[in-house]
C-alpha cells in the first residue's frame, strides 16, 4: 500500500482529486490539507510516508518554495497545477513529476510506477534531504546549498542572508527567518540567538558579554535577551558534556 497526502488550497477540487485517488487500488490516502503548515504538522509527527502530491499555486507559501520542507518526509513528490508552464518550475526544485488538473488516473499509475522502481533512491534522498535549495529575487535560478556549510542566517526583509564556509558574500534566498528556524530544527545544530539570527553551532568561536556570538570566517551575530536564555542553556549543556 503506497500513503499519500494531497495538498491544494481549493478545497472542492482537493476533495475532487481525493475522490479520483480513492478509487485507485493499492494508493492510500492518509490526510488532505489546504496549506502547508498543516500539511508538516501533521507528517512530523507521522513520520516519512511514500508520496505527497502538492498544488503550486497557494497563497503565503507556495508549492515550489514550500518543497524544501516537505521532500525530507515522501519518497517521491509530484506537483499539481493546472498550468503545463510551471514543469519547468516543477523540476527546479527536488521534485519527482507534476500532473495537471483534473487529475488522470493513468497518471497516478504512473506516479506509483514510478516509486515501485525507486529502491535505489535511498542515497540521492539522503543527500537532498541535507540541502537547501535557494531561490534568488529574480526566481530565474536556483542552487543547492550542504545544510552543513551553512555559518549564519540573516533576516533579511522579506528574504535571508546565508553566510556560508568558503562564500566571500551571503547568499540571498527568499524566506523568512521563522521558516528557516522551523527547516532546521530537523537537522539540529543551530541556535537561534536573535530575533534577526540564527547560527551554526559548530561554527561558534566565542560569545562576548552574552551579546555578540563570533563565528568562523569572520562573521558575527547579536544575541538579544529574549534568546538569551537558550544560548546560555546550550552552554551548560556543552559544559555538563
Amino acid at each position: 500500500m503506497i500513503n499519500t497526502i494531497l495538498i491544494d488550497d481549493d478545497y472542492p477540487v482537493l476533495k475532487s482529486i481525493e475522490k479520483r485517488l480513492q478509487q485507485i487500488d493499492g494508493l492510500n490516502v492518509l490526510q488532505t490539507f489546504t496549506d502547508i503548515a498543516a500539511a508538516l504538522a501533521f507528517l512530523r509527527s507521522y513520520g516519512k510516508i511514500d508520496l505527497i502530491f502538492c498544488d503550486i499555486e497557494m497563497p503565503d507559501l507556495n508549492g515550489v518554495e514550500a518543497a524544501p520542507l516537505l521532500t525530507p518526509y515522501c519518497q517521491r513528490f509530484v506537483f499539481l497545477t493546472g498550468h503545463r508552464e510551471y514543469a519547468l518550475e516543477a523540476f527546479g526544485v527536488r521534485a519527482d513529476g507534476y500532473l495537471l488538473k483534473p487529475v488522470d488516473k493513468k497518471d497516478v499509475l504512473k506516479e506509483m510506477a514510478e516509486l515501485e522502481r525507486e529502491p535505489n533512491s535511498v542515497a540521492t534522498d539522503a543527500l537532498m534531504s541535507h540541502c537547501l535549495v535557494i531561490k534568488n529575487k529574480g526566481n530565474k535560478e536556483q542552487q543547492l546549498i550542504a545544510i552543513a556549510d551553512i555559518i549564519c542566517i540573516k533576516a533579511y526583509g522579506h528574504y535571508v542572508n546565508l553566510f556560508c564556509r568558503g562564500n566571500r558574500e551571503p547568499i540571498l534566498h527568499r524566506d523568512t527567518l521563522d521558516n528557516m528556524e522551523l527547516f532546521l530544527k530537523r537537522f539540529g545544530g543551530f541556535l537561534r540567538t536573535h530575533r534577526s539570527y540564527i547560527v551554526a553551532v559548530n561554527a561558534i568561536i566565542k560569545i562576548e558579554e552574552m551579546s555578540v556570538v563570533y563565528l568562523t570566517d569572520g562573521v558575527k551575530a547579536n544575541i538579544s535577551r529574549r534568546y538569551s536564555a537558550q544560548v546560555k542553556e546550550w552552554l551548560h549543556n556543552l559544559q555538563t558534556k
